[in-house]
């Protein structure tokens, strides 16, 4: 479960949906206990236009601090790519994601997720 609010402010200068965790926010279950630092940046849910109208667009669904916390997993590279995108599934399903949609958000970061991974792999 996620204990805190999330908050999130624009990036300066970006003008795409480029957002900053304003205060930190910590996600506890049985197995974690991680907290995402304020100043973390993040887009939300990497979601394609095309799906928005049967999943939601990047900001505005349940998943919204499940998917902060996986910008900040891999971002950090603190576990495993497959360890982090298990950790999404699992606080999506804490914050009363809808099975059915947890699983297309994931299905999706599975088959797409490897060039946000890389990108800060080789940074």
């Amino acid at each position: 479960m996620f204990r805190g609010r999330l908050y999130l402010s624009m990036q300066p200068g970006q003008r795409d949906n480029r957002y900053i965790v304003d205060r930190d926010l910590w996600f506890t279950n049985d197995e974690y206990d991680l907290m995402i630092p304020a100043g973390t940046p993040t887009d939300g849910a990497s979601i394609p236009r095309a799906l928005w109208s049967i999943v939601g667009s990047p900001f505005t669904g349940k998943y919204t601090p499940a998917a902060v916390l996986h910008d900040w997993l891999y971002l950090t590279g603190i576990y495993s790519r497959k360890e982090s995108d298990q950790i999404l599934y699992k606080a999506m399903i804490a914050s009363n994601v809808p099975l059915w949609k947890a699983d297309i958000i994931c299905t999706g970061v599975r088959a797409g997720g490897w060039v946000a991974w890389n990108k800060h792999r080789n940074a």
